[in-house]
């Protein structure tokens, strides 16, 4: 997920299904977990899109928010997001990386990474 707000996190609803939040921490500050040194929160609550759906080929509103405590330190700030009319956004095209830590592989074979990894998209 991404920082939107001091307490707030955007994420893929995918990765909260079939836990609860008192099973899940926010870390931050980490690029390791096997040598996590950063920042641990709890999760007050979270809000998952009413209408979100999956099957075994995709997601459909796949989004939620997550509440956390203690609030954000002052060195972590919420990602920037444009503001405004659409001639705000970047063009279509416009390469972006995306970062994060989850499931990779390919032909069903699956691992979980210990690393941040990053594309460029």
């Amino acid at each position: 997920g991404f920082i939107v707000s001091s307490n707030m996190i955007l994420t893929a609803a995918h990765c909260l299904y079939g836990r609860a939040p008192y099973d899940v921490q926010v870390l931050t500050k980490v690029h390791d977990v096997r040598r996590f040194t950063g920042d641990r929160h709890e999760i007050d609550k979270w809000f998952v899109h009413p209408e979100f759906r999956f099957n075994s080929t995709s997601y459909l509103n796949d989004i939620a928010l997550v509440k956390v405590h203690p609030a954000f330190t002052a060195d972590l700030q919420p990602a920037c997001l444009p503001i405004g009319l659409s001639s705000m956004y970047p063009p279509p095209a416009t390469a972006a990386v995306v970062a994060g830590w989850g499931r990779t592989g390919s032909k069903g074979i699956f691992s979980n990474t210990d690393v941040v990894q990053h594309v460029v998209m």
